[in-house]
């Protein structure tokens, strides 16, 4: 009878050990869980920065591309623009020419 109490006693305290690694197993997984949970809080937080910097930067590039080709767009219609006034006075000094010849008397 001695020897069964050894055994219930021996498996009662096996029963507590294991209880005891289920509750440390517990408290670990819980505490893994918390800290997995802070990583992926800060690994977001840190991509949302890093989109946030790329979507900045690519505005960035795009608005001076945009004014870059607005100032070239700017100087071809300035060029342009010089090229027709410079015509236009070619003409009207023609023109001019013409009008004077044809209303003042030749000879």
């Amino acid at each position: 009878m001695e020897r069964v109490e050894d055994v219930i006693k021996l498996v009662e305290e096996f029963e507590e050990g294991l209880r005891s690694i289920e509750e440390k197993v517990a408290r670990a997984r819980a505490e893994l869980v918390r800290e997995v949970d802070v990583y992926l809080q800060e690994a977001r937080a840190l991509f949302s920065k890093i989109v946030e910097e790329s979507r900045r930067n690519m505005l960035e590039e795009a608005a001076k591309a945009a004014e870059e080709e607005g100032a070239r767009i700017r100087e071809e219609y300035r060029a342009k623009t010089e090229q027709v006034m410079t015509r236009l006075s070619s003409k009207r000094e023609e023109l001019v020419r013409f009008v004077l010849q044809s209303l003042l008397p030749t000879g």
